[in-house]
């Protein structure tokens, strides 16, 4: 693809200086292949399947466990499993039960190995807060898990939380390698503050201006008064004495400073991870993001890492997390090129005591994520070759359970899962999905992406939006310019940003119908105001996007639709054509 939805930026940008180092992207747009995935037929009956791994203590799947020793849980009420079956990754037979669980006229018979699903792998490097050493480390090990267990059935990705470096889905493990072996730091902040003396680290300032913790602020300003050789941490610091005067407290100021570039660089990193998540949900198969980090720090964005875990629940996403600095320790005092010289007392026992506080602050996110997803977080191990193995292979052994809740109501209201074993095994513990959410009144994912499919299947103009589009001749192929007028969007409003959401689809069918090829691109605008305004004037041109398939020559028909994500308004129209 050599024209992709990447081209929104180049027209609709015009309006933006949007894309700062610091600030939550204004547009983000994102392309990749299109399947069209099949026809489905739809029942009425509620079931919700639950896959389920069991691990020892070693990490090792458990086999061999009946369905009389799994207890499912929903909103704490005991459910009846309605359908039970063992997937064997390793091409073993499996076991398959059909009928309740407990009656005697229960079905249990040997049946071949399924076909395995496909699986959507996103290997997601934080590259914005990971340190050199910890990025390398983790990229090498991708390199390697990439070469030796990318199966015939998976398809992997590459994103970084920068944005800088990507690769859409493939099974080239050579052009996934290539890809990972090129992802490089691109910090926003530093790790040790904005000024060398007094040093005000990220975490130091976070626990200064959020949490207000006495011995970080203490430790600060006898540090302070050290750079300044004033013996006495208590007395006004004199070099700093004016600006306190003029400003308020320095200290408080520098903490602020350092802090709110770590926020900032936080919540970026958060949008991406939310980001990818969203695109690997829209994946026909089994979607899985693994994370490797070094951790951040994520304090005061609690509601924006629960609408990332709202998002993985809605599109069945698990996130595994990778603790990139492996088996990490700081020795005794700061490193030896600091050249802040002999720490004050109140200094040095505050760096000490808040060491692995730090650490287990920076993963808290990370855990957060994969736990509340149903995932695993790898963490105080250096093998990080094994990590990516155990985050991003199919497990040997996984148990697939269903359940039918009675009398459930279209509240789109969450219901928390829980999957017991009983009785349980020591040490084991028990991987799944975390709940689910009932359906919605509204237009969900999962339905605007089931319409947006029955829209490219079929022939009829829709016109829920104003576009057009233009088709120039490419070698081995075409070029399609998409246009999409700027009034008939409508946009909703959160948090002082103007929100709206367009995916766009281009497919090529043969004269009888069989669809071919496609490609898909998606834009998500959250524009600030002054460039919503520039957005609504006269001089600003349409959003546009460009798009390239190949084919060999021959007749075919075209078909193009745009899908609004806000009420699932479409625009779609077809075109025979001919590639000479």
């Amino acid at each position: 693809m050599t024209g992709t939805a990447a081209t929104w930026l180049a027209s609709a940008l015009l309006l933006t200086g949007g894309y700062g180092q610091s600030a939550r992207p204004e547009i983000v747009a994102r392309s990749s292949s299109y399947t069209l995935p099949p026809a489905l037929l739809t029942a009425r009956a509620n079931s919700v399947p639950i896959n389920v791994v069991v691990r020892d203590r070693r990490g090792v799947p458990i086999a061999n466990l009946q369905r009389g020793r799994f207890r499912v849980f929903d909103n704490g009420k005991g459910q009846t499993i309605s359908a039970f079956a063992v997937a064997s990754a390793g091409g073993a037979p499996a076991v398959a039960e059909t009928g309740r669980a407990g009656d005697n006229a229960s079905v249990r018979q040997s049946v071949p190995q399924a076909r395995p699903r496909a699986r959507y792998v996103a290997l997601l490097f934080d590259d914005v807060n990971s340190s050199r050493g910890a990025l390398a480390e983790a990229r090498n090990a991708a390199v390697r898990f990439v070469r030796e267990g990318l199966g015939g059935g998976d398809r992997m990705a590459l994103f970084t939380t920068s944005g800088d470096d990507s690769l859409g889905f493939t099974r080239d493990a050579a052009a996934l390698a290539v890809a990972i072996a090129r992802v490089a730091p691109h910090p926003r902040y530093s790790q040790e503050g904005i000024s060398p003396c007094p040093r005000i680290t990220p975490y130091q300032a976070y626990l200064i201006s959020v949490v207000h913790d006495p011995l970080a602020y203490k430790a600060a300003a006898a540090e302070a008064a050290a750079c300044t050789a004033n013996p006495d941490p208590e007395s006004p610091i004199p070099i700093f004495r004016s600006l306190q005067q003029t400003f308020g407290d320095p200290i408080h100021m520098q903490a602020r400073a350092t802090w709110e570039m770590a926020r900032a660089a936080s919540e970026d990193t958060q949008a991406a991870i939310d980001d990818v998540v969203r695109f690997v949900g829209r994946q026909p198969g089994e979607r899985i993001v693994v994370l490797a980090s070094g951790g951040y720090l994520s304090g005061t964005l609690e509601a924006q890492r629960d609408a990332i875990v709202r998002d993985a629940l809605h599109a069945d996403v698990v996130i595994n997390a990778l603790d990139a600095k492996g088996l990490y320790t700081d020795g005794p005092g700061r490193p030896i090129n600091d050249t802040a010289g002999v720490l004050p007392l109140p200094t040095y026992f505050f760096d000490e005591i808040s060491k692995v506080p730090r650490q287990q602050e920076e993963m808290s996110a990370m855990a957060d994520l994969a736990v509340s997803t149903g995932g695993l977080l790898f963490q105080d191990n250096n093998d990080l070759t094994l990590g990516f193995r155990r985050l991003g292979l199919a497990p040997k052994i996984t148990y697939e359970l269903a359940f039918s809740p009675k009398h459930l109501a279209r509240d789109g209201k969450f219901h928390r899962l829980r999957v017991e074993l009983s009785p349980p095994i020591k040490g084991a513990t028990v991987e799944a999905r975390r709940g689910y959410f009932a359906p919605s009144p509204g237009p969900s994912s999962a339905g605007l992406e089931r319409r947006l499919a029955a829209a490219v299947r079929a022939s009829a103009t829709e016109a829920g939006l104003s576009m057009s589009f233009a088709v120039a001749e490419r070698p081995g192929g075409i070029a399609v310019g998409v246009s999409v007028a700027k009034a008939s969007l409508a946009f909703t409003t959160a948090r002082g940003r103007h929100l709206q959401k367009l995916a766009i689809v281009a497919a090529l069918f043969d004269p009888g119908g069989r669809f071919l090829t496609g490609e898909r691109g998606e834009v998500s605008l959250a524009l600030k105001s002054g460039t919503f305004k520039r957005y609504h004037s006269r001089k600003a041109r349409p959003l546009r996007a460009t798009f390239t398939l190949q084919a060999p020559p021959g007749a075919y028909n075209l078909r193009v639709v745009i899908e609004e994500a806000s009420d699932g308004r479409l625009a779609a129209a077809s075109r025979s054509i001919h590639i000479r």
